[in-house]
């Protein structure tokens, strides 16, 4: 048995791996200013502090609200899930069952 790979077939993996090599992905050592980093810092930081005060907010909103409107929101939701519930169908009853509104 022959064991030794034949040179038509070194050649290309050979070509392969040089081209990986010398190919040019992202470039990771790009040089960056400092004030651009600190402004992306500074940035991000201040993305971060409104996300929580939204959320604070959402919060308080929630914690506000009467018995009732809590339980208008529950009869709400459920009322959607029973709307949208032709939405929910796979793709392919949506196309051969046309007239079928529940799904299988």
């Amino acid at each position: 048995m022959k064991s030794a790979i034949s040179p038509k077939k070194i050649i290309p993996i050979l070509f392969f791996t040089i081209f990986l090599v010398l190919a040019q992905s992202c470039k990771t050592n790009e040089k960056v200013s400092k004030d651009v980093r600190q402004a992306g810092k500074i940035q991000e930081e201040q993305n971060k502090e409104s996300q929580k005060e939204y959320e604070n907010a959402v919060k308080e909103h929630r914690k506000k609200q009467s018995d009732y409107a809590k339980q208008l929101m529950k009869g709400m939701k459920k009322q959607q899930r029973k709307n949208n519930l032709v939405r929910k169908r796979s793709l392919w009853d949506q196309i051969f069952r046309r007239n079928c509104t529940k799904p299988r």
